[in-house]
């Protein structure tokens, strides 16, 4: 067959100065590019040398190395992955998987829950919860599955978080909760059930049974059960299945009618011990603008025996007077002024110890003022430290710690020892429970 005659030009630089080698098989004189033609000059096949000494060559040559491996090489590879990919892998598409649940970090918050600031004997605050735990995300929880927890009053930390087994609630309502004498935290549960927590062993124990068992006069069994209150000491109140009212002291384990607690508290202690109080007079609800004054007083104290408070109030002279009931059921020794002259506005106490008093005060009469907290000494009633805060109202609860103080209002608050706010917590929804455990 006829050949066309016409110009044959590198396939790699295009240049015209060609040598041919043998037949068909040609050489460039500018690049080397070594190439042949087929006999219907339909394909051009090259092979690259490398010239020793030319720049220019160098860069085409490395084009047209490029050039190749794109048009014949790469395709191939990327052919043969995906023929390879589908020979052994059915799932041609790859899809995004959630992470498992059980290897998310879980982030809690406390439900239907009560929150209580408490003190340890040693004067330790700690604020104890109990109620239910639902999962922040998803707002999931098991609602027959009721929590009790233990956090530092100061940090807020978790110290521990357990489950009350068997209990179930749907309110913050169905809890009641005081310490005891014996430093153990005591709930009772929906008027019916009484759980005893110790707060460092975090053992918890259903105690229902063992206070029926444990008294005769509880054996018919307890159809609701109450705390009288921290001001009457370690006390339950409580009405039997046959429908008695009596007083319970489980720590002495005696059991009083109501007229028989009364005379109780009045008795005389077998082995007394003499311990100080500090509070203000109370004032009748259509004048709150009473004069108010700070009062020391001295009580015979005995571990898990009923006691009252003392009710103090003001003659129209501004002399301090008790009622002689008061004053037998407090088992009250003496009491005075620790601050006579100074003037008090909706004051609460908070807190004290064997060298500071801790009060809440308004600085003057306005309605609107926010309180300010007072430290006094103990024994003198001077002032010792005044700090303000933005708090318009304030409870009966507080703590006295070597690193600052805590309060309580609609938060507890800790304030360091110069009157700096460090942490608050509503209640138990903003307290820490990322592991159950």
């Amino acid at each position: 067959m006829a050949k066309k005659i016409k110009a044959i030009k590198c396939p790699s630089c295009g240049s015209v100065k060609i040598t041919e080698l043998k037949s068909d098989y040609y050489k460039c004189n500018s690049c080397g590019t070594e190439f042949f033609l087929d006999s219907d000059d339909i394909n051009i096949n090259y092979n690259y040398n490398r010239p020793q000494n030319s720049v220019t060559a160098r860069k085409i040559a490395v084009f047209g190395a490029v050039g190749f491996l794109l048009l014949f090489i790469v395709p191939r590879i990327i052919k043969g992955i995906f023929s390879s990919k589908a020979r052994h892998d059915t799932r041609v598409e790859s899809r995004y998987t959630e992470p498992s649940p059980m290897n998310e970090e879980k982030n809690y918050f406390w439900a239907n829950a009560l929150c209580q600031l408490q003190l340890k004997n040693d004067g330790t605050p700690y604020l104890a919860i109990v109620g239910q735990i639902k999962d922040r995300k998803s707002g999931d929880t098991a609602e027959d599955t009721v929590y009790a927890g233990l956090y530092d009053a100061a940090t807020l930390k978790k110290k521990w978080v357990k489950e009350m087994s068997g209990v179930q609630v749907s309110t913050g309502d169905d809890f009641r909760m005081q310490a005891f004498d014996d430093n153990h935290l005591y709930i009772i549960v929906k008027h019916r059930h009484v759980y005893r927590i110790h707060p460092d062993s975090a053992a918890i124990a259903d105690i229902q049974e063992q206070y029926e068992k444990g008294n005769p006069a509880l054996n018919i069994g307890i159809a609701r059960i109450d705390f009288m209150g921290k001001k009457y000491g370690s006390v339950y109140k409580l009405v039997t299945n046959d429908g008695r009212t009596l007083f319970f002291l489980p720590l002495i384990n005696q059991v009083y009618t109501e007229s028989a607690f009364n005379t109780a508290m009045a008795q005389e202690l077998p082995q007394p011990l003499i311990k100080t109080g500090y509070n203000f007079n109370g004032v009748h609800e259509n004048t709150p603008n009473e004069k108010r004054v700070l009062i020391k007083y001295t009580y015979s104290y005995q571990y898990g025996y009923p006691r009252a408070d003392p009710l103090f109030s003001l003659q129209r002279d501004t002399k301090i007077s008790i009622s002689d009931r008061s004053a037998k059921d407090s088992r009250l020794l003496s009491y005075k002024d620790l601050t006579p002259g100074r003037n008090y506005f909706q004051p609460v106490m908070l807190a004290f110890n064997d060298s500071l008093v801790m009060i809440g005060n308004k600085p003057t009469s306005a309605e609107d003022e926010r309180y300010q907290i007072q430290l006094l000494n103990a024994n003198t009633g001077a002032i010792v430290k005044t700090f303000d805060t933005d708090l318009e109202k304030l409870f009966s609860e507080g703590a006295i710690l070597k690193n600052g103080y805590v309060i309580s209002s609609d938060k507890y608050y800790f304030f360091d020892v110069n009157g700096k706010q460090v942490t608050s917590s509503k209640g138990g929804f903003s307290l820490e429970v990322k592991e159950l455990k």
